[in-house]
């Protein structure tokens, strides 16, 4: 008993750490999850919309919420023969599923996105909001195994924006519908592509960085060879760089000392590191750059869509990376060998645009889609704005604001 009261009382100043007494905006759109949701608004632009933090960043528990969620609570108790203190009791069992859609009907949307494609609860949720529309946006590169099976009984199935056809193989795989999925590139790489430069192809490779401290640190049993893998092609291009005196740059998601004292005694002064305070980032890198060598990285599939060739060098335990789609082989190299790798990069360095398209095209347009007259930002916009105007949400679209409840 004194554990279940010490364990309640952490759970309480938890959640009143992290508490918001207001509740969310009501809004047409609502999108799940704060990380990436500057993306999934950057895309919407002036489409009014709500956001629903589920990592217990922020938890609203206004009024209104809370009300909500016993009002919720007690429809579901008078369907069972509950004694009078078991009654009680019950209105007061605040679930996730409870407090989620207790947001939904506060913020009242029309259609709820995510950019966290495989975040399980969001499916769940779309069974029991029928009426709304859903829609997932693929974030990362996802192998057969990583897709979470959709519920063949949902009568409410979840809208995709994937990368490209191959994923919609992949999914459809899972039981997602073909027709509710959409080919549309990057989100994020679109968005940047609205303000990026004609390509500068001043360094010959771009090294992308894989990171992961907990991984470098120690084997990772859900990533097996993923270490060694990265720390091969990390002195594999030292060498090459000393051999062939190529210009290279290195892709870093965030600066870490850490990082910096793994790779410099590798590289030495060799590559062009972006220092944190720099606006370069990696799209830039990519955009300056012939050739993105990566293991596992999303970056060296969204490298084919900035116009970079890539080379995705999977030689982790059984190519984890590599599902085996032969319409992808080609943009794949598996050998370990330092002789393939350097003649492998080499070539593709000296190969023409017309020589490189006419051996990699058809892989490099499976892997990922690279529309030139519209974008991912463009295709969810047009989207969300055509369904919203279905539903007579024509004033969302103008100037009309919504006014955040209290």
């Amino acid at each position: 008993m004194l554990f279940n009261l010490k364990r309640y009382t952490s759970a309480f100043f938890n959640i009143l750490a992290t508490a918001s007494f207001k509740s969310p905006a009501p809004a047409p759109v609502l999108v799940v999850d704060q990380v990436a949701s500057d993306d999934i608004r950057g895309a919407l632009k002036h489409i009014p919309s709500s956001i629903l933090p589920v990592r217990g960043e922020l938890q609203y528990i206004s009024p209104r919420i809370i009300s909500l969620m016993i009002r919720r609570n007690f429809e579901k108790a008078k369907q069972f023969s509950y004694g009078s203190k078991n009654f009680l009791t019950s209105l007061f069992r605040f679930s996730w599923n409870n407090y989620a859609d207790s947001i939904v009907a506060h913020v009242g949307p029309k259609i709820i996105i995510t950019f966290i494609d495989n975040y399980q609860p969001f499916y769940t949720m779309s069974e029991r909001n029928p009426g709304i529309i859903f829609i997932a946006v693929q974030n990362g590169t996802r192998t057969l195994d990583e897709i979470l099976p959709i519920n063949s009984k949902n009568k409410n199935p979840a809208f995709l924006f994937c990368f490209g056809e191959h994923d919609r193989d992949l999914y459809s795989q899972k039981g997602y519908d073909r027709s509710r999925i959409t080919v549309a590139g990057s989100l994020r790489q679109s968005l940047w592509k609205r303000s990026a430069g004609s390509p500068n192809r001043k360094y010959d490779v771009c090294i992308i960085s894989e990171w992961r401290a907990s991984t470098f640190r120690s084997v990772d049993p859900e990533n097996p060879g993923f270490r060694e893998a990265c720390h091969r092609i990390y002195t594999y291009m030292a060498r090459l760089i000393d051999e062939e005196g190529i210009k290279c740059c290195f892709a870093i998601n965030k600066d870490c000392p850490e990082l910096r004292a793994y790779i410099e005694p590798i590289f030495g002064n060799s590559v062009f590191i972006a220092v944190p305070e720099s606006s370069i980032n990696t799209y830039d890198l990519l955009n300056s750059s012939k050739l993105a060598v990566s293991v596992a990285s999303t970056t060296g599939r969204e490298a084919i869509a900035v116009g970079c060739r890539s080379l995705i060098y999977d030689t982790t335990d059984g190519h984890r990376y590599y599902d085996g789609e032969k319409k992808l082989e080609s943009i794949h190299l598996l050998d370990p060998s330092y002789d393939k790798f350097k003649t492998r990069v080499l070539k593709i360095l000296a190969q023409s645009d017309e020589e490189y398209d006419e051996e990699q095209g058809t892989a490099c347009r499976y892997a990922i889609s690279t529309l030139d007259k519209t974008s991912s930002a463009d295709l969810l916009y047009d989207f969300v704005k055509t369904e919203l105007e279905k539903k007579q949400y024509n004033s969302v679209i103008g100037n009309t604001q919504f006014a955040a409840f209290s």
